[in-house]
């Protein structure tokens, strides 16, 4: 087995499958992990899967090579629930609701702020004529998805979160001077209000600044699409007072803007098609050996034979296995296959590396193997016993 890697590390201690271990600057000693003696993740609970990660953890390269916080999170199953802290103090050995509730907090934390950055770009559109097409003021927050799925899955208070009250100071960009300046300005919010004061909009205006913001989201929408459309000799206040004149430059507006959007469809098209080419190309390259890593998150999780050592396998996800025991799960799983069998673990275990597969199934039409963060389908496979001359595993 060659030199333990820090990927490999970090997929390690997600899965638990020793009591500690350390790769260079990287070590793990039970549920927590840590870079030098920077705690970087730890699981809170074991049992019900749950597990913290510092969110402001990165050490990678500008060539995508190194570790950060999102190739810890990828490094569990779908079946943990994540949350993120800016800074991960002591963890305490017995966790209380209490404790829970602020790791949660953390975790929403920035959603908070995306909802304090809209009410500030609504309060300024409000009283000012900035019509910025970089800051939306209808910009989405999943704020309350967030809230709703917390409290179900930690069996918490909403009341408590709701409760909350952040005391920092926000800032966000509430002007920038067209495309060719980068002159900006800034304002700010020292938020002393509870959590359910951001979650309900309705309650940030009088009527008469909220008449005043429709018609000003209005205006800013039409101004968006283009500077030069109003051609009716009207001010936007006029049009917008006058129901058949408001009707007549929304349809003239949007019959330009659907032309041009087939032409813009037509070259984004063209663009996807060859991201899927150069995207084709880095996955190619690393089947070949290449050592540069990419991000192959979006994709089905492939593999290689390691280029340093023949007897090992890799993955897209950056662990690396043994070749003989992939010989033996591959078996297992044509077994599965031909004869329509699944396999789920219930006591028995099938080893591959320091992992265990959890289950071997057709899921939607396709035969797969489940095995920690990894989920691998029989295309992928199959593929990897072709492109390897490993036919003859399946005798």
């Amino acid at each position: 087995m060659s030199k333990l890697t820090s990927r490999d590390l970090i997929h390690h201690f997600a899965n638990q499958t020793k009591d500690k271990e350390r790769s260079g600057d990287y070590s793990y000693e039970g549920r927590e992990l840590c870079f030098n003696s920077r705690t970087i993740a730890h699981i809170l609970d074991l049992k019900r899967k749950i597990v913290l990660i510092d969110r402001t953890f990165s050490r990678k390269s500008a060539f995508g090579n190194g570790n950060n916080w999102d190739i810890i999170k990828h490094s569990f199953s779908s079946e943990w629930l994540i949350l993120y802290s800016d800074r991960i103090s002591s963890v305490p050995d017995t966790l209380t609701k209490e404790d829970y509730l602020k790791y949660v907090l953390s975790t929403i934390k920035n959603e908070v702020v995306n909802q304090i950055e809209i009410y500030i770009k609504q309060r300024n559109l409000i009283t000012t004529n900035c019509y910025s097409q970089y800051c939306s003021v209808d910009r989405s927050s999943n704020l309350q998805t967030s809230l709703d799925y917390f409290s179900k899955k930690l069996k918490l208070s909403k009341r408590a979160i709701l409760n909350h009250v952040y005391t920092e100071r926000f800032n966000c960009i509430v002007q920038q001077h067209g495309w060719s300046s980068r002159d900006a300005q800034w304002d700010s919010l020292d938020n002393t209000k509870p959590i359910k004061y951001w979650l309900d909009p309705t309650k940030w205006f009088t009527p008469k600044q909220r008449e005043v913001l429709e018609f000003k989201k209005w205006k800013q929408h039409w101004m968006s699409k283009d500077k030069d459309i109003n051609d009716i000799n009207k001010t936007y206040r006029e049009i917008y007072d006058d129901p058949v004149l408001k009707s007549e430059f929304e349809s003239s507006i949007t019959n330009r803007v659907l032309s041009r959007q087939a032409t813009r469809q037509a070259d984004a098209k063209a663009k996807q098609e060859r991201n899927q080419l150069e995207a084709q190309a880095r996955l190619d390259s690393w089947l070949a050996g290449s050592t540069t890593y990419n991000n192959f998150w979006n994709i089905p999780i492939h593999l290689r034979i390691s280029p340093t050592n023949p007897n090992e396998v890799q993955t897209t996800k950056g662990v690396t296995i043994p070749l003989s025991h992939c010989k033996l799960l591959y078996r297992k799983f044509r077994q599965c296959v031909d004869t329509n069998t699944p396999w789920f673990t219930n006591g028995h275990t099938i080893p591959i590396g320091v992992y265990k597969v959890g289950r071997i199934a057709c899921i939607a039409g396709t035969w797969s193997i489940a095995a920690g963060c990894h989920i691998l389908y029989e295309p992928q496979i199959e593929s990897f016993i072709e492109n390897n001359n490993l036919t003859h595993w399946r005798k």
